[in-house]
């Protein structure tokens, strides 16, 4: 008559484990009667994968972002770190999210390691990591008004506003050139008295002054 006995359970360490299984029967007189085998027992490592899979995120400067990173094929909880590279200025990691408002545009890379909670012994805690780059999209700056009124030899002023990021601008001529006698502030007054009669062409170039 034969029966059978159940190695179970959860391994909570990897390796390879050597055992010796004894069966001994329930007979009498001569008996009992032992066996026994000799195995090895090996668990392995499991292998983890980190989410979003595609390499490449995108965002805009000053928009609110948030990604979630989230690992899978090992043991709760995870931990998430930034181990190489850096995020866009703003940005931080927390509970495997990098959230919060970009003050950076360009492209950035980075890497983020998930560790999973599980396992003791040979390799373990377990890791996955993967490279990211994120790409901040930079603002559009509009600037108006769009055309300037026609003046004359006499007082001119006009003052152009910018928006699409964050106050405050400066403004200068990038081309071109203004009337003799017109100046343009720093902070977009375009004032004083012509000096010379005309059509006048000339490119207003704006940036974002940093706070």
């Amino acid at each position: 008559m034969a029966n059978s006995a159940t190695v179970s359970g959860t391994p909570t360490e990897v390796g390879r484990f050597a055992l010796t299984a004894l069966a001994t029967d329930s007979s009498s007189g001569n008996g009992p009667f032992s066996g026994a085998q000799a195995f090895t027992l090996t668990v392995a490592a499991p292998t983890l994968a980190l989410t979003p899979a595609s390499p490449t995120l995108s965002g805009t400067y000053l928009t609110a972002f948030t990604q979630a990173f989230s690992a899978s094929g090992g043991v709760c909880p995870y931990t998430y770190a930034i181990t190489a590279g850096a995020l866009p200025a703003g940005l931080s990691l927390s509970v495997g999210a990098v959230s919060s408002v970009p003050t950076a545009s360009g492209s950035f890379n980075f890497t983020v390691t998930a560790i999973d909670g599980g396992a003791t012994g040979s390799g373990a805690p377990f890791i996955v990591a993967r490279a990211y780059t994120l790409a901040i999209a930079a603002p559009t700056i509009v600037v108006v008004p769009a055309t300037l009124p026609n003046g004359a030899v006499a007082a001119y002023a006009q003052t152009l506003t910018a928006s699409g990021a964050a106050a405050s601008y400066t403004f200068t001529v990038s081309s071109g050139a203004l009337p003799a006698g017109l100046s343009l502030a720093n902070g977009g007054a375009l004032s004083t008295t012509p000096t010379a009669t005309g059509s006048f062409t000339f490119s207003i170039d704006r940036d974002r002054r940093q706070r």
